[in-house]
């Protein structure tokens, strides 16, 4: 899709993010694989989680899921009913502003959302800090808006109908306790009552939730049974193979990611380690039988994040590797190898 009108319309300072606008990890490389368009513009590096917001950073990104009617009907359905009508129809919902007001937080104070479906495609456009003026109020910033979403809509309008959504063969699909057993990971980390699972806070009716119904991804928490607890996770995608091949020269050369081998692997398969800085979170990649596989246990900042009372976080994160060896060997013993 041609984007040019799209950047044209926001403010100087954005810029065009290729690294950002490409999933880091399986589950999110979901709607890729799904023929999905992501473009992401930013004036600086996205903050760490812990990190106070900052009210200078601006950003817009693109969203564009082919073949999502039924997803999108969902999603429909949950926030719909919250939202004035749209300009676009009843198969749209914003584009919704935020002016300036004194009784909202500054750094969403700027902010504009669009939600639609345009034949089989659901667009989804955020955009923050990157029309209008700081000052405008909602009428304004909906106006500054419109010169984005309305060319959008119509370009959408005039596309192609999208080929039919990839599915995975049946014999790609796996469960988390497939994955990591909650004993296996008891066991690895040394912390009772443990259990693997996903753990989905909220309405699950987003593009993300498509990515992973449509795909068979999954990610995989470890964590404290009976709490939102999460020591870590294993996330997949299967046939994701793809992603991991085209992406890990640069996590290494880009990432400081090292290439390692694991106890028990073949020879195709192969493995890359981020988990030199505990301000970034531990990553190895996996890449076996054409899947795409991350173990990931969290960063460790205590100065600036809580962290479970009574688990060592760094402990966890030392295992980082001796969880991924005990992945691999459950994946081999499903026939998953090579």
């Amino acid at each position: 899709m041609h984007l040019d009108a799209l950047r044209n319309t926001l403010t100087d300072d954005v810029a065009f993010d290729p690294e950002r606008s490409r999933a880091r990890s399986p589950e999110d490389a979901a709607l890729e694989q799904l023929g999905s368009l992501t473009c992401l513009w930013a004036n600086g590096a996205r903050q760490a989680p812990w990190d106070d917001p900052d009210p200078n950073y601006t950003e817009a990104a693109l969203h564009i899921v082919p073949d999502a009617e039924s997803s999108w009907q969902q999603f429909a359905a949950v926030y719909s009913k919250v939202s004035p009508p749209s300009p676009y129809g009843e198969n749209a919902i914003g584009p919704n502003c935020n002016g300036a007001d004194e009784q909202v937080p500054p750094y969403i104070s700027h902010d504009c959302t669009l939600d639609a479906l345009v034949g089989a495609y659901w667009v989804q456009l955020s955009l923050r800090g990157v029309i209008g003026n700081a000052a405008d109020s909602n009428e304004e910033i909906l106006a500054a808006a419109r010169e984005v979403t309305d060319p959008l809509m119509e370009k959408l309008s005039a596309e192609a109908p999208p080929a039919p959504a990839w599915t995975p063969p049946l014999s790609s699909m796996l469960e988390c306790e497939w994955i990591l057993s909650g004993e296996q990971a008891v066991s690895l980390l040394g912390v009772g009552d443990l259990f693997v699972g996903q753990y989905l806070d909220g309405p699950t009716v987003g593009q993300f939730m498509h990515g992973l119904r449509t795909t068979g991804a999954k990610r995989c928490h470890i964590m404290l049974r009976n709490s939102d607890v999460s020591l870590g996770h294993i996330s997949f995608l299967p046939a994701g193979g793809w992603a991991f091949r085209e992406r890990s020269d640069s996590w290494i050369t880009d990432d400081g990611a090292v290439p390692i081998e694991l106890d028990g692997a073949t020879e195709n398969e192969q493995f890359t380690e981020d988990c030199a800085s505990t301000e970034k979170d531990c990553r190895i990649d996996m890449f076996v039988a054409d899947d795409w596989y991350q173990v990931l246990t969290y960063a460790y900042v205590p100065e600036k994040m809580s962290t479970p009372e009574g688990i060592d976080m760094l402990e966890v994160r030392s295992q980082t590797r001796a969880i991924a060896e005990t992945v691999l060997a459950n994946l081999h013993a499903r026939g998953k190898t090579g």
